[in-house]
């Protein structure tokens, strides 16, 4: 910001410790609470960025278990109030212990052989809600909410039939939108009320 300028070309640093250049698509890209900057990327897998060294280093999951997210396009990440980080892509829900260096599939619905291969076992969409309850918008599974006291998913009946729930926020009223295939949805869970503002064909 200082120099109005963008800085590029960086490296990365990864398990074997050879050098690489990042030179794929990044996927997602979020920040947790202590200013760690963090990438899931579909060629490298989980990247964290030093801010001294200004380069990524690739995280050293358990189990080689960095397959499991590189390979798969990211569409969404949040980070839960334990700093657990979820990522939401094309292979489904992943739960990634970032002190213990873990990797969970949680994905809410059973997968298929994917005939839409970025939308068939995806998950587009992930909010956090004050009760540190994890809302997911899946690709052609529907909307699902995950309890974490009881650590069990409740798939949410939804008034329309859609592909692609993502984009998903509260506003100050706790009422909740979404945005799907079929257009902008708002729910008011006091009313157990769904309104579609369906898009034009």
């Amino acid at each position: 910001r200082k120099s109005e300028s963008f800085d590029e070309g960086f490296d990365i640093i990864s398990e074997d410790n050879s050098v690489k250049k990042f030179n794929s698509w990044g996927g997602e890209m979020l920040e947790n609470k202590n200013g760690e900057f963090f990438v899931l990327s579909i060629v490298f897998g989980l990247l964290k960025f030093d801010y001294d060294a200004k380069l990524f280093i690739e995280i050293p999951l358990k189990n080689n278990e960095n397959n499991k997210i590189s390979g798969e396009r990211h569409y969404a990440a949040i980070f839960d109030k334990d700093q657990n980080l979820w990522s939401g892509s094309s292979g489904g829900l992943l739960k990634i212990n970032l002190k213990t260096y873990d990797v969970d599939d949680i994905s809410p619905f059973n997968k298929i052989v994917a005939q839409r291969r970025w939308v068939d076992n995806a998950v587009g969409g992930l909010i956090l809600d004050e009760d540190n309850n994890i809302w997911v918008g899946t690709g052609t599974n529907g909307l699902f909410k995950y309890n974490n006291l009881t650590q069990k998913f409740n798939q949410i009946p939804t008034s329309e039939s859609a592909i692609g729930y993502r984009a998903f926020i509260f506003d100050n009223s706790g009422i909740f939108w979404y945005a799907s295939s079929k257009g902008l949805t708002k729910v008011d869970f006091n009313r157990e009320s769904f309104v579609t503002y369906i898009v034009a064909e």
